[in-house]
């Protein structure tokens, strides 16, 4: 499945974009939910508290903001042909487009989530401490990138 941008016939596959960002919001949620389960107060009576929903909020605001900020950057940088097909077989092609497009998205993701959690944060300090845990995750996120698109992605998407 393809989608021509109507720029000199530049294609964006959507079945391509579709696997990099449920990866991306895979990993987010996941890395949520471990560190919700790791570092939150442990309740052994089964309850919903007003705190779960924002722990749960902020879990998919941090995977909407990854994939969200993944696409623009690839479509912006399509010249990159990181959502094009044939995938590349070589690494070092792969890390310049994958590692070019991540230059702006992961940054841009993160951006997102710091200022969608801006208005309910409780000081700067929490948002400064957000954004650095956040900066901490972004090469974690391009090695899975990366190791998806090198290893997994070439004999999976054909």
């Amino acid at each position: 499945v393809a989608c021509s941008l109507n720029d000199g016939g530049a294609d964006v596959d959507l079945e391509l974009i579709k696997c990099d960002t449920s990866l991306l919001a895979i990993y987010s949620l996941g890395r949520s939910t471990l560190d919700i389960v790791t570092h939150g107060h442990f309740d052994p009576t089964p309850t919903v508290t007003v705190q779960d929903f924002v722990d749960i909020s902020h879990a998919l605001n941090s995977a909407g903001s990854s994939a969200l900020g993944w696409v623009v950057a690839g479509v912006v940088l399509r010249g990159l042909g990181v959502f094009r097909r044939p995938l590349e077989q070589e690494p070092g092609r792969v890390l310049r487009s994958v590692g070019g497009a991540f230059a702006l998205g992961g940054p841009l993701g993160l951006g997102m989530e710091v200022l969608a959690l801006a208005p309910g944060a409780a000081s700067a300090d929490v948002l400064a401490a957000e954004l650095a845990g956040g900066a901490a995750e972004l090469p974690w996120k391009l090695a899975l990138l990366l190791f998806w698109r090198i290893v997994l992605a070439p004999s999976m998407l054909l």
